[in-house]
C-alpha cells in the first residue's frame, strides 16, 4: 500500500506503542516523541488519546509513559490463541499416537475444572469443545493436577467448595492419602490415579504459559473395558502425556517438536 494512503496517527500511534514496548521502565513524553521521529506536541496528543483507551498508562513522578493494561491485555489474548491451537494439535497427536484414548485438556473456569477441549475414540481426528461439566475434584487425574500446582489459597478454596468427606472420602479414604499423592504428583510433574476409583489407566500433566503461570491439564483416560486390547502400557500413557504436556509449557524451540 503506498504511504500516502496510510492514516498519519494511526501509523505514530502505532510507533509509539512500539517505542514504549520495548522500554518496560516507560519513556519521558521527549524521549517517546524522539524515539517515534515526532514532534513532542503530536506524541502528547497522542499518547492521551491512547491513555483514554488504556492503550497506555502515564506514570507519575517523574511523569513517564507505558504500555497500558488494555495493550497487555491484547497481547496476553494472541498469546493465549497461539497456545490453544498449539494445544489442539497435541491433544490430537496424543489420541493418534495413543488409540482408543480419551483426551482432554483441562482449565480451571469459575472455580471448577473442566475438560474444554476433548477427543473421543468414537470420533477420531476431531477436536470438541466440551460442555461446561466440572470434572471430578478428587477422581480425575486434571483435577489433582490442579491441585498440585495451585497456590495454598485456590487449593483451599476448591476444597471448600467440593469438601473430601463428601467427594473423595471413598475414593482416598482419608486426607493424608490425598496430600500424599498431591505431594507426589508436584514433584514428578504429572498425575496416575490406579487402584481407587475403577482399572481404567488415567494420566495428565501440568501445561504452563511462557510466564510460568498454569493454564491446563493435558490429560488421557483409556476405560477400562478396553484396557486389554490396547497396544501400549499405562506407563507409555503416562510419559507420552507428560512429554507433550512438557513440550506445550517450553517456548518456541519446542513448539516445532508439538507441531511436527
Amino acid at each position: 500500500m503506498p504511504q500516502n494512503d496510510l492514516i498519519q496517527s494511526v501509523s505514530r500511534s502505532l510507533r509509539l506503542l512500539d517505542t514504549l514496548a520495548d522500554a518496560p521502565e516507560g519513556l519521558t513524553l521527549q524521549q517517546a516523541a524522539e524515539a517515534a521521529g515526532i514532534k513532542p506536541t503530536t506524541a502528547h496528543n497522542l499518547l492521551r488519546t491512547l491513555a483514554a483507551h488504556a492503550y497506555v498508562e502515564r506514570q507519575a513522578g517523574p511523569p513517564r509513559y507505558g504500555l497500558g493494561p488494555a495493550a497487555r491485555r491484547l497481547s496476553d489474548r494472541v498469546e493465549a490463541n497461539d497456545m490453544m491451537r498449539r494445544v489442539e494439535r497435541a491433544v490430537l497427536r496424543l489420541a493418534e499416537e495413543l488409540p482408543q484414548t480419551r483426551v482432554s485438556f483441562a482449565q480451571a473456569v469459575d472455580g471448577d475444572v473442566m475438560a474444554t477441549l476433548r477427543t473421543t475414540p468414537e470420533r477420531p481426528g476431531r477436536v470438541e469443545r466440551s460442555s461446561a461439566q466440572p470434572m471430578s475434584p478428587y477422581g480425575s487425574a486434571s483435577a489433582l493436577v490442579f491441585q498440585a500446582f495451585w497456590d495454598a489459597e485456590r487449593r483451599l478454596a476448591y476444597r471448600r467448595r467440593y469438601s473430601f468427606a463428601e467427594y473423595g472420602a471413598h475414593l482416598w479414604e482419608d486426607q493424608g492419602r490425598l496430600d500424599a499423592f498431591i505431594e507426589e504428583v508436584r514433584q514428578l510433574g504429572c498425575a496416575t490415579p490406579l487402584g481407587h476409583r475403577d482399572d481404567g489407566w488415567r494420566a495428565a500433566a501440568p501445561v504452563f504459559d511462557p510466564r510460568g503461570r498454569l493454564i491446563g491439564a493435558l490429560g488421557g483416560y483409556v476405560a477400562a473395558d478396553q484396557v486389554p486390547r490396547v497396544g501400549f502400557t499405562c506407563r507409555q500413557l503416562t510419559e507420552t502425556v507428560a512429554t507433550l504436556a512438557a513440550q506445550l509449557s517450553q517456548t518456541a524451540d519446542a513448539r516445532v517438536a508439538v507441531e511436527a
